[in-house]
Order: structure tokens, then sequence, then C-alpha cells
């Protein structure tokens, strides 16, 4: 197979989509009719799969797209080089 497929029923599309995140990249889903297996997603590995990692996230908190061309931007407070920094008690 050349190409990762994540395959979900009816009610797995929230699910396969948090597992494509994972998958860095590679893979596409694959709808079904029902639900595959009695599971709600499966993975079936193909040539373009290279490894899993946790994906980026977005201001949202959702996982960020890793296709080519695809940028995420966050925000958050600026930096202040050479400002103080908060201590932490111990």
């Amino acid at each position: 197979m050349t190409y990762t497929e994540v395959r979900y029923g009816p009610a797995g599309l929230a699910k396969a989509r948090l597992v494509l995140a994972y998958l860095g990249g590679a893979g596409k889903l694959v709808a079904l009719g029902a639900a595959p297996s009695g599971a709600d997603v499966l993975v079936v590995l193909g040539g373009d799969f290279q490894q899993v990692s946790a994906p980026t996230t977005s201001t949202t908190g959702a996982p960020a797209a890793h296709k080519a061309g695809v940028t995420t931007t966050t925000s958050g407070p600026a930096a202040s080089p050479g400002g103080t920094v908060p201590g932490a008690g111990c």
C-alpha cells in the first residue's frame, strides 16, 4: 500500500482526525459505512508512514495540520530578553 489510511466509522471522524495528526503528515482519512471491526478507527500503514509523533497544537489546543504549505501561528506573551525571570518556590 502506497499511502497510510486512517479508516473510520460513522461516529469516528473526530478520533480519526486526532490519529492522523499523530502520523506526522502521512496518511489520508477514509470514511467507511460501518465501524471497522467494531472499532471507531483503524490505521493501515502504507509506504508514506515514517513515525508517530506528538502533533503541535494551535492556539485553540486542537492538533495543527502537518501538510506541506500549512502554517500554524501561535500567540503568547512577548519575550523579554534580559528581563526579570519569575522565581519558583521550592
